[in-house]
């Protein structure tokens, strides 16, 4: 049974239950760490997972992961969906949180595309011409940061709903 940290893939499989395949962050059990939930929802193993598998040709594909990345699917590969196929496409990033965390309404964040298990995506390797937007980087590899918005700390002096009356109405 293949390992994801300390997760294996009957483990994964009730994360993705549960967090639906969402880029939303489920607090867990499961999640005993800020770096193994980070860890987690990043996780494209596509070639080596059971759910990626599909009637493919190559016989998976990367959109079926907690992290999509389609970037990474054959062009030239026949596919039953075209949302399995090869586009630009998938997770952007990952935002984790704990009950601490989300009291100080800080995160974990980590921006772009997975490269755990798989390269980090780049605009000048992608098998078809694709023009790079105006001011992105090449590389998209990121490391994780940590929030700090110390003027929106949740403590029972200060509740939700007082916080929010100071954020701007939306017109």
């Amino acid at each position: 049974m293949a390992k994801l940290g300390k997760l294996d893939e009957q483990e994964v499989a009730k994360i993705r239950w549960i967090t639906g395949l969402s880029s939303l962050v489920v607090t867990s059990r499961l999640v005993l760490a800020l770096q193994t939930g980070n860890i987690m929802h990043r996780y494209n193993n596509f070639t080596h997972d059971e759910y990626s598998r599909c009637e493919c040709n190559p016989p998976y594909t990367a959109e079926n992961t907690i992290s999509s990345r389609s970037d990474l699917n054959a062009p030239e590969g026949t596919y039953p969906i075209s949302a399995f196929g090869y586009r630009i496409h998938g997770g952007t990033d990952v935002k984790i949180v704990d009950f601490t965390l989300i009291h100080q309404m800080n995160m974990v964040a980590t921006s772009g595309p997975t490269y755990d298990d798989v390269p980090p995506f780049e605009w000048s390797k992608l098998p078809v011409s694709v023009p790079r937007p105006f001011m992105h980087p090449d590389k998209w590899m990121f490391k994780p940061i940590m929030t700090n918005f110390p003027d929106y700390t949740v403590t029972p002096q200060t509740k939700l709903p007082t916080l929010l009356k100071v954020l701007p109405k939306s017109a």
